[in-house]
């Protein structure tokens, strides 16, 4: 086998062009993971979105927005965006701070003098970098409210007489509540609504589907949203989401989002230097890097290049937007429904890195072949340190995909999960398997048409966190089946 994919590798580097198919394979590559994903969790609806040097490489809309009626999702169906509205929002920050309206030195007290201490002496930064100490949601809030609060300022009575949770600038504590106040405070920095503040910034990137998920907003193309039930997704209660705008509260679609990621990776829309303080991580007081900047993630991941990302997670949504400054591709996932999904950092990295491998022309050759379709057996090590016996199957596609499925003993019954090769060498692969997180087997392929390897969850991690054995690299290794 190791003789014919090299002649075939030959073959394709020699006489070949890859760049025309090279988007069109890490498309049915994505859209086979995401897929088989969204069956084994059962997600009713979700949006992707690819953009690659400001061109729309792919968008594709699957599922339901309303199982009930059988609706189907358009490029055009709103979903929540849940915690994608801090970048959003951040964005509109830096247009403040580029019009002198607003310093990140400021503190809450600049704006509102009544507010009681110690949270009048936060600043800005602090609040926009989750380092101010303000709560984030405790189990006394409700998991869906629906009280209406009419203004930002009214929003923040629910967390006001609150007690900080650390003194401000000591630690990093993610706080959707701290975007609430800071709504606030931007709302009395420009003297207008923080409404109009967010809609003159969307209509200045020049976007039309994204919007307040107010309750009077009206519209056709808002998704239903939906919660796990006992056998299937089902509806969940209303939500009013007036108390957390500014922290997670609007609407998009994944073509919007990946048009105004483009436009700040670009600084089309805000300068380079505001992008760079927006972007760039804080500092606690005793110097410790939060790898979080003003409303973006920051934290290491499997892509080798600059990342600037955030997700979204509340039961009725699940969201990831990442933007890859350096290689100029942005990428945005919208689903309609958050429980129980396992969409995480990691799958989300991993479908950006298929994008980033096919524009670098370094995923090795795709192989249209017969000659991966085999079957192999052997053990692979469990999250528990348990060896258990396993089949690969593989078969070449006509569309040029490689998939298959590998099956072993899970919990006493035996699993079988989808795979698909993300990219080979004439002596290794490396398999995807949705299970329904992300698992990645690094094959090598000896002589005799064997592999052995390593298998991971690869998890994305912020540099200062501890490594978590639980995480850490298994054992993989197969043996060919004679033909």
């Amino acid at each position: 086998m190791v003789r014919r994919i090299t002649a075939l590798i030959s073959y394709f580097l020699l006489g070949y062009s890859l760049v025309a198919q090279e988007y069109d394979q890490a498309i049915a590559k994505a859209r086979f993971l995401i897929q088989e994903h969204q069956k084994q969790t059962n997600i009713p609806g979700l949006q992707v979105a690819v953009m690659i040097d400001g061109e729309m490489i792919w968008s594709e809309s699957m599922g339901y927005a309303d199982l009930e009626n059988a609706v189907p999702v358009t490029s055009k169906t709103q979903f929540r965006t849940a915690s994608l509205a801090k970048p959003l929002t951040s964005i509109a920050l830096g247009n403040l701070l580029e019009d002198n309206l607003i310093s990140l030195d400021n503190t809450v007290e600049d704006f509102l003098p009544d507010y009681p201490a110690p949270a009048k002496e936060i600043t800005v930064r602090q609040l926009a970098g989750s380092i101010s100490g303000i709560r984030h949601y405790n189990d006394a809030d409700p998991k869906f409210r629906t009280k209406n609060y009419k203004t930002v300022q009214e929003a923040v009575t629910i967390f006001r007489d609150d007690p900080l949770d650390f003194e401000p600038g000591t630690e990093y504590g993610y706080s959707s509540y701290g975007w609430v106040l800071l709504s606030a405070l931007m709302e009395k920095a420009a003297g207008v609504s923080f409404e109009k503040i967010m809609n003159d910034s969307w209509d200045q990137l020049g976007i039309e589907n994204t919007s307040f998920d107010s309750p009077n907003h009206d519209s056709e193309d808002i998704s239903k949203f939906y919660i796990k039930g006992r056998k299937r997704r089902e509806l969940a209660p209303f939500q009013n989401r007036s108390f957390m705008y500014a922290g997670g509260g609007y609407l998009s679609t994944s073509e919007d989002l990946v048009r105004i990621g483009h436009q700040f990776i670009n600084f089309d829309f805000l300068k380079k230097s505001t992008v760079d303080t927006l972007t760039k991580s804080l500092h606690l007081k005793n110097g410790a890097l939060t790898y979080y900047g003003l409303g973006w993630e920051l934290g290491s991941s499997k892509i080798d290049t600059e990342v600037w990302h955030h997700n979204g997670s509340m039961p009725t949504a699940r969201t990831h937007w990442l933007l890859l400054p350096e290689q100029k591709i942005v990428l945005a996932y919208m689903s309609n429904t958050g429980e129980h999904v396992f969409f995480n950092d990691a799958e989300a990295h991993a479908i950006a890195q298929i994008f980033l491998d096919a524009k670098r022309a370094k995923a090795g050759v795709n192989i249209n072949s017969e000659y991966l379709t085999r079957e192999w057996t052997g053990k692979v090590t469990s999250l528990y340190g348990k060896s258990k016996k396993a089949k690969l199957t593989l078969e070449s596609t006509k569309n040029g995909l490689v998939i298959g499925e590998i099956a072993f003993k899970r919990s006493r019954k035996r699993e079988v999960y989808p795979v698909v090769v993300k990219s080979s060498t004439k002596d290794s692969l490396h398999l995807i398997a949705v299970t329904p997180m992300f698992a990645d087997f690094h094959l090598r392929i000896d002589s005799n048409d064997n592999l052995e390897g390593e298998w991971q969850h690869d998890f994305v991690r912020k540099p200062n966190e501890d490594e978590d054995e639980f995480w850490k690299q298994r054992k993989a290794s197969f043996r060919k089946i004679q033909d």
